[in-house]
């Protein structure tokens, strides 16, 4: 005749539960990380498209207006609170805009990177990169031969 003892299912529930939760917490933190990076991809591709059609002389006005469109008064356009956007109108490695002058192939190439952010449970496990980068190149449009030249 087995013994029944009170609670064991509880133990049991218990100590699976202590055993699934690192796992738990892992599955978050892969997933948060995952939508910020979808996130960074998709505003470095919105800020590749809209800096495309831009002239040369207008890349930096067009930058500025970018961070102003996309940070607002919060300085940070991600909405996961893993990661940290925040770039300022002055040049800084989170927005970084590289212009290729090529009469065969000129392109407009944006790169984005967030930092992680200092509070939280990721950053005390020191799981995730300190950084991520997004990068999207786009054909420029508003490249014209006689913008170098000086010719119209």
């Amino acid at each position: 005749m087995p013994i029944r003892k009170k609670g064991q299912g509880m133990i049991e529930v218990a100590v699976v539960f202590l055993m699934l939760l690192p796992l738990l917490v892992g599955v978050y933190l892969i997933f948060m990380l995952c939508y910020d990076y979808i996130t960074l991809a998709s505003l470095a591709r919105e800020s590749a498209r809209a800096l495309a059609v831009q002239t040369e002389a207008n890349m930096t006005t067009e930058r500025n207006a970018i961070i102003t469109r996309k940070t607002g008064s919060s300085q940070n356009a991600l909405l996961g609170s893993l990661y940290i956007w925040s770039p300022s109108s002055s040049s800084d490695a989170a927005f970084t805009v590289e212009l290729v002058s090529s009469e065969t192939d000129p392109h407009v190439t944006v790169t984005l990177t967030a930092a992680r952010a200092s509070d939280g449970l990721a950053s005390y496990l020191n799981i995730l990169p300190p950084t991520i980068t997004a990068q999207s190149t786009m054909y420029w449009e508003g490249y014209s031969a006689n913008d170098d030249t000086g010719n119209t």
